[in-house]
């Protein structure tokens, strides 16, 4: 989520992941559940768009098994 925040506004994703982190565990602790699960509900359909992507992306299929089973090594290291 802090990376994902990162490249929407820019600025360091640490700092945003532990916002997150810290939002994320007041909800647990401060709100009720019945009342958390519904926002718990809505955002597992961003889950989905996931699912969407394999469909809209044209994906070598045959390619991805190949690397799966053959990767290919290379010799020089980039960060």
């Amino acid at each position: 989520m802090g990376a994902a925040l990162k490249l929407l506004i820019g600025g360091p994703a640490h700092w945003y992941a532990i916002g997150f982190v810290m939002l994320s565990l007041g909800l647990q602790i401060f709100v009720s559940f019945p009342r958390y699960a519904p926002m718990l509900k809505a955002l597992t359909f961003a889950l989905l768009a996931y699912v969407a992507t394999v469909f809209v992306v044209k994906v070598p299929w045959s390619e991805v098994v190949y690397q799966t089973v053959m990767p290919s090594i290379s010799s020089t290291y980039s960060p």
